[in-house]
Parts: structure tokens; sequence; C-alpha cells
């Protein structure tokens, strides 16, 4: 049984816990990681959710997940990197990028962070009841995937990545 913290509109934790597929209350929300890997290059990680997803399934997009209980959104985006990818991540490869507090009946608040990792394909082990495939692509290859519809798009995902462009640093 996974459980889940209850947060606030705020982000706030309730004190209160869920259980994965219970409904939420007016006024209760979920923390939700994204992970936005990119390489030197300034390549994007994409992931194909696997078929058999019951959300998204066979769509593009980055590696995300929920917040157990007791969990810290750095320690949930470590770990869901860990899950889908096999891949592990240091806290000093990890940057948060901001916060999105969603008002569409879908009781999430998302934490989105930026990791900056070169990673090569034959270091990555799938979950394969989540992830399919992935794939590095340039920025003009991800905004053509979104504009067709073949990766997920929320309505502040070019701002997200305008912002990672704004505070991009080259590394090795």
């Amino acid at each position: 049984m996974e459980l889940w913290d209850i947060y606030d509109r705020q982000g706030n934790r309730t004190g209160r816990t869920g259980i994965k597929g219970q409904p939420l209350g007016t006024d209760e929300y979920q923390l939700v990681v994204e992970a936005w890997v990119i390489n030197a290059n300034f390549e994007i990680l994409l992931q194909r959710r696997s078929p058999n997803c019951r959300i998204l399934p066979n769509v593009w997009c980055h590696t995300t997940g929920r917040i157990t209980a007791g969990e810290s959104s750095l320690q949930g985006c470590m770990r869901e990197v860990q899950e889908e990818l096999g891949v592990e991540i240091l806290p000093d490869e990890i940057h948060f990028l901001q916060r999105i507090s969603r008002d569409d009946n879908t009781h999430m608040i998302w934490d989105i962070f930026l990791i900056r990792k070169n990673i090569r394909d034959t270091e990555f082990k799938l979950q394969p009841s989540e992830v399919a495939a992935v794939k590095w692509v340039s920025e003009a290859a991800f905004r053509q995937m979104i504009q067709s519809g073949e990766c997920f798009q929320y309505p502040e995902i070019f701002d997200v990545l305008d912002q990672i462009k704004r505070e991009w640093r080259p590394f090795e």
C-alpha cells in the first residue's frame, strides 16, 4: 500500500496521509516532482511511458512521480529517477526550478527540478512497468515534439524551458 502526505493549497503538509487511488478532498493536494535531465550538450532526456501505464501510455515526457509519505521533494526526485531510469542522482546534480500549484482539479502541486548530468545510453536500466524507452533530444526537437502532441504538454512547459536556458551553465 502506497501512502502519500496530504498538502494544503500552499504546499504545507497537513499531517494527514492518503492511500494511492483514494480521491482527495476539495482543499487537499499531493506533491509531485518532475525531473528535467539535461546533458552538457543541452540535450533533454525524455522517456516514453510504458504502454501499460494507466496515465499517458506511450507518451514522451520527463521523469515524474508522486512523493511518498515522509519524503521531501528532493528525495522523491532522486528516488523517481533511480526507480524509472536506474540512474543514481546526487544532490549536487539537482537544482530546484519552481513549484507549480494546480487549480485544475488534479489536486497536484508540482516541484520541478533540473538535473545536469551526462548519462550514456548503456547506463539506463529502465523500469519496464513505467518506461518503454528513453532518448536525448535537442531543444528544437523537444519543441517540435510538444507542438506535434508527441510529448506531454502542460501550460507552463515553455516557461520552464526558458527558465532552464536562462539559468544554464556549461559543465563537463
